[in-house]
């Protein structure tokens, strides 16, 4: 189940997400593998966190529940 729902994540966002919580590294690690600071890290499991939030909540019956995923929705609600 997991798995499943980090993969309608960006890219980048699924492989902190999975190396964090389902590999167990470090903030400091993950930083170290993307080559990115540790800020940078910690913005993008913050992200994943809203977007399976959202996620979960939003249950349409006829559709997906990776549609608002798919989206630039994270992208659009860290512009405004």
């Amino acid at each position: 189940m997991a798995e499943a729902a980090l993969s309608f994540l960006p890219a980048r966002v699924g492989r902190a997400m999975r190396s964090f919580y389902l590999g167990g590294h470090s903030i400091a690690a993950i930083g170290a593998t993307e080559g990115r600071p540790v800020g940078t890290i910690k913005r993008w499991l913050h992200e994943g966190r809203e977007a399976l939030r959202v996620s979960s909540q939003y249950a349409p019956t006829d559709g997906p529940r990776a549609c608002i995923l798919s989206s630039n929705w994270l992208d659009d609600a860290r512009r405004h």
